[in-house]
């Protein structure tokens, strides 16, 4: 059967932000840790694979593992400035450390091209034409969704969700929470790069535009959208973020109100979660713990 370019356009899109807002569900969801620098992460897994293989010329495999490395990285980076900070001076934190990279991103032209973005990211020749694309982006999301499964089901994964529901007591406990926060953030850095990569690689271009506040807010909002602590839900989340407004393109509505239109269906949407299912559609953490 075959699919039409705009479906195989909404698959791929899907998948990448269903691996980008499950990476954010496994730290915040299940980790407890507010972490709204994600799309930095983001970014830093785009930027390191286009500079990798567009500008110096390596492999697609260098740029994947580079992406994986740099989104680690960062991550890595961000533990340490959030280690001593809880609550909303953590939220704001890693917030901060998302517009820190925007402005590196637009304002150190030597290493990113600054505002004028890097063009002519090629695809890997495996996966050139799109269907392929969006079978292989498929086939990550449900490999990503596997490995992350059997992390949050290991020992490491359940001193996890103590430490997301009371930190205090799994301290008593003897676990060392500070450690297990970092490998969190390190492990959602690492599958924050790869997602970064794949877009880079299927966009064809990428600018510091391209990770900033709207990005966010479709990350978070699919994370809510689909309930935290639930990876599954991550990817039904990011389905009706991109289904829902797609649909509206079939409804016979003057162009100059469509946009007007879709935002208040979102807003709508988000504050019907909140108020009637606080823990969102297969949620396990409730939003107003």
């Amino acid at each position: 059967m075959m699919f039409s370019p705009y479906i195989l356009h909404l698959v791929v899109l899907i998948a990448i932000y269903g691996i980008l807002a499950m990476a954010l569900s496994f730290v915040m969801g299940h980790g407890g840790v507010l972490q709204f620098g994600h799309v930095a992460l983001f970014g830093i897994g785009a930027y390191a694979s286009a500079i990798l293989t567009t500008i110096h010329g390596f492999s697609f495999s260098i740029g994947f593992l580079g992406a994986i490395a740099g989104g680690g990285l960062g991550a890595l980076f961000l533990s340490a400035l959030i280690r001593r900070v809880r609550g909303d001076f953590m939220a704001l934190l890693t917030l901060f450390f998302a517009f820190v990279f925007y402005a590196i991103a637009l304002n150190v032209p030597e290493l990113t091209r600054g505002a004028l973005g890097i063009p002519a990211i090629a695809r890997p020749a495996l996966v050139a034409s799109l269907p392929s694309y969006a079978l292989a982006s498929m086939i990550i999301l449900v490999v990503v969704y596997f490995l992350l499964t059997r992390i949050l089901h290991s020992p490491f994964g359940l001193v996890m969700g103590a430490m997301r529901d009371d930190e205090l007591g799994a301290r008593v406990l003897g676990k060392n929470t500070a450690h297990v926060q970092r490998v969190a953030l390190v492990l959602s850095g690492m599958v924050a790069g790869l997602a970064g990569a794949l877009y880079a690689y299927y966009i064809g271009f990428i600018d510091p535009s391209s990770f900033y506040l709207g990005d966010l807010v479709i990350i978070v909002t699919a994370v809510v959208l689909g309930g935290l602590g639930s990876l599954e839900g991550s990817v039904i989340g990011v389905a009706i973020y991109f289904l829902i407004p797609e649909a509206l393109r079939f409804v016979d509505l003057p162009a100059e109100t469509l946009g007007a239109v879709r935002q208040i269906i979102f807003t709508t949407l988000l504050l019907l979660i909140i108020l009637v299912r606080p823990r969102g559609i297969l949620g396990k953490v409730s939003l107003e713990s």
